[in-house]
């Protein structure tokens, strides 16, 4: 059963969107923290991608929609070797930088939408 807060003039969805808008640019900043040690050297196997051109840190953004009842924030970037770097490929081990900052940063980001 769905139930819908409508007692509120929709300050509650309101407040509640800002927040999830707030924690997805607090994602992104964290993604982008985590990649902005200069290179060279290149970062090593199984540690965040280090800078090289700049492109790919400024390249992440966060973008927050809210359809009926649900909000939702995408954090990502538009540069085809994010996947390659998160994963790795056959001719490159992976350099995990999305995932491990998505569980370190997991208890603020809860915070942040929850917050009052």
């Amino acid at each position: 059963m769905r139930h819908r807060w409508i007692g509120d003039g929709g300050r509650v969805a309101a407040k509640l969107f800002g927040n999830v808008n707030a924690a997805g640019a607090q994602f992104q900043a964290a993604i982008e923290d985590a990649i902005a040690t200069p290179g060279p050297p290149r970062s090593a196997p199984g540690e965040p991608p280090h800078v090289d051109t700049d492109r790919y840190r400024t390249s992440w953004s966060h973008e927050t929609d809210g359809i009926d009842d649900i909000i939702v924030t995408r954090v990502s970037t538009d540069t085809p070797y994010a996947v390659d770097l998160e994963f790795g490929t056959v001719n490159m081990n992976a350099r995990p930088h999305i995932q491990p900052t998505l569980i370190e940063e997991a208890d603020d980001l809860a915070r942040t939408v929850c917050r009052q």
